[in-house]
């Protein structure tokens, strides 16, 4: 038995869990945590499902988020993480899909993560289009919480994780994700691996991707993009056909597959 299998915050998976009720009722999410990160290594940690988070402090899986950490949003897939990592995720705790919103403050750094059940690929969708309600949430869920943190904040109930001293980096400039990658997908293109091998996804091809999956219509992309709307829809059935895909639906599990979905949230 580690350390952490006894750790005061252990035992407060029933209080998140019943705190994010609203959340899991209402959506397909089944995972929540909530962790702050202090300049001195130490931190603290508060989830629903306190098995993983034993599971995740003792296999040191934390050491794993550091180059993550200044990214403002974070999708996890097996582009940007040991894949050893999101396998055990999955088969051992039924979990996957997993988003990391990370805050830098002046004390400290916060992250907060949400996952869905194995097999979830909807959830690629409304994570894409929901962003800002899963920021609320994590407001409510530090005000509902607020009595659970400030007890895990006394110095003698912080855990020491190895590997997260001097963590002081602040994050890169606020700025509207989407708009800023479609801007810089203006110039480039982007290659991206299939199971059938890798194709190369013209930059008016992404942009008109990019807006599918914000759930614009073609109308409404073309103009965005000051292009005919019968130009979108050519573009669209380009990308269907170079992605071997024939619904809305087809095209977010493809695009969570091959990492396009990454690119998408957190650039």
């Amino acid at each position: 038995m580690s350390k952490f299998d006894n750790h005061i915050s252990m035992k407060m998976g029933s209080n998140v869990q019943e705190i994010c009720t609203p959340l899991f009722s209402g959506t397909d999410i089944c995972y929540f945590h909530y962790g702050r990160v202090y300049k001195d290594g130490s931190a603290i940690a508060l989830a629903n499902n306190v098995e993983w988070s034993k599971h995740c402090f003792n296999k040191k899986y934390h050491l794993n988020n550091i180059n993550t950490m200044n990214n403002p949003i974070h999708l996890y897939n097996f582009t940007n993480l040991n894949p050893k990592i999101l396998i055990d995720l999955r088969n051992n705790f039924g979990l996957e899909k997993m988003l990391h919103l990370n805050n830098y403050y002046k004390d400290f750094w916060e992250i907060i993560g949400f996952a869905t059940s194995q097999g979830n690929n909807k959830i690629i969708e409304f994570y894409y289009n929901k962003i800002d309600l899963l920021k609320l949430f994590s407001v409510y869920f530090q005000e509902k919480a607020a009595k659970l943190i400030k007890l895990l904040e006394r110095k003698e109930n912080r855990m020491i994780l190895p590997g997260l001293a001097n963590l002081n980096r602040p994050l890169s400039e606020k700025y509207d994700l989407r708009n800023k990658l479609v801007d810089q997908l203006q110039k480039i293109g982007y290659p991206v691996n299939t199971p059938y091998g890798q194709i190369h996804l013209s930059s008016r091809e992404i942009e008109c991707l990019i807006y599918l999956l914000r759930g614009r219509t073609a109308v409404e992309t073309a103009k965005a993009l000051g292009i005919s709307s019968k130009t979108v829809e050519y573009y669209i059935d380009l990308v269907k056909l170079k992605l071997d895909c024939h619904t809305r639906a087809e095209l977010f599990d493809m695009a969570w597959s091959t990492g396009i979905i990454h690119l998408i949230i957190q650039s």
